[in-house]
């Protein structure tokens, strides 16, 4: 099925590479002003092992998802959909016909990362906020028909995953600096 995709020449939908380049820089210009944010915040609390904790995160986030993505190497919609003709997109939106589709990189980062925020935070109201945040991360891709519904699910899945194992391996590694999982570094114990 793979090869067929690959060599089939009747993909209705190509990606138009100035506006996929432009929206994916988009993206990502927001995913690292968010995470400027946060590791500002943390350094103005003086938490650096906190910075360095959320960046071994998102790393873990990307080569997990690239590594899924090459393994299942599944059609997004635009592929899978090539021979519906009166399909239409979003005015302003292209898609990308592409085979990385499963799981949804997005959904992922956003359930890990947002998760782990809000289980650092222990605030209620700022976890329910980084929940919706994350269900309209996941909306959004299948909106945009970058993903089908199992690839945001599976992204779910998997962010969440991730998250329990970095937060048992981080706990656990607290327990060996006596039970302070999140303490700045400027304080030593003597």
């Amino acid at each position: 099925v793979k090869e067929e995709l690959e060599n089939s020449e009747t993909i209705i939908f190509p990606p138009k590479p100035a506006e996929n380049s432009q929206e994916r820089s988009f993206s990502r210009s927001l995913l690292s002003l968010a995470l400027f944010i946060v590791a500002f915040y943390l350094g103005i609390k003086r938490q650096f092992r906190n910075i360095s904790q959320i960046g071994l995160l998102g790393l873990l986030v990307l080569a997990l998802s690239l590594a899924l993505k090459l393994y299942f190497a599944q059609p997004r919609p635009a592929l899978a959909w090539a021979g519906f003709s009166h399909m239409q997109s979003i005015p302003g939106v292209s898609w990308r016909a592409t085979l990385d589709s499963f799981p949804s990189g997005h959904t992922m980062s956003a359930v890990a990362l947002y998760g782990w925020l809000a289980l650092r935070s222990r605030n209620g109201l700022l976890a329910a906020l980084l929940a919706l945040v994350t269900g309209l991360v996941g909306f959004s891709r299948i909106y945009l028909a970058e993903h089908f519904l199992k690839d945001v699910s599976m992204g779910l899945i998997t962010g969440l995953a991730l998250l329990w194992i970095f937060w048992r391996v981080q706990s656990a590694l607290a327990s060996d600096r006596g039970g302070k999982l999140f303490t700045p570094n400027h304080s030593s114990s003597k």
